[in-house]
């Protein structure tokens, strides 16, 4: 069923542009729909590997905030449960986010089918017309499926660390300026 409502997705979001299409099929996770009908998509997470660092102010450093930054960057470089916590953060501050605020539906396309997801403190963005309260039972179908994508990327991160460790990690300081 997931397959085939990614592809309607797709279908509806380009209808004509293929390679578009083409985007949406490869760069989704998961698609579910509402009990209103809608749409709503859930994206891969990407896997970051690239930290800094930054220390001083204005071109300006003291040795101690330079220490900080060099022991925090070889930290995100020999630490796993660094780059699982950096990778983790954005969807857990979502849940967060979305298990303790209403939630609302807007529209992102001309088309009434396809939904993003808003809470209440980002609500200003959108028109009044545009915005609609999420049902409890929808809520909870969104707040299962976002933990339910937060396991896979998990899955990943750990088969990622499998595979390549931490060898493709780059971290670095900056001076600030």
């Amino acid at each position: 069923m997931s397959k085939e409502l990614i592809k309607k997705y797709a279908d509806i979001d380009y209808p004509n542009n293929k390679s578009m299409n083409d985007y949406i099929l490869k760069s989704t996770s998961e698609v579910i729909e509402t009990s209103k009908g809608y749409l709503i998509r859930f994206e891969k997470p990407s896997i970051k590997t690239r930290f800094c660092f930054g220390h001083g102010y204005n071109g300006i450093s003291t040795s101690e905030d330079a220490k900080r930054a060099f022991d925090n960057a070889e930290y995100a470089r020999t630490n796993e449960q660094y780059f699982i916590n950096e990778n983790l953060e954005e969807i857990n501050d979502k849940i967060k986010q979305y298990e303790e605020n209403d939630l609302y539906y807007c529209d992102i396309i001309i088309n009434q089918l396809i939904k993003c997801i808003t809470t209440e403190k980002c609500i200003y963005h959108y028109n009044d017309e545009h915005v609609e309260k999420v049902s409890e039972q929808d809520k909870e179908l969104i707040l299962n499926t976002l933990k339910s994508e937060k396991a896979k990327f998990e899955k990943r991160l750990n088969t990622y660390l499998k595979r390549y460790g931490l060898s493709k990690v780059h971290s670095w300081t900056y001076l600030v300026d």
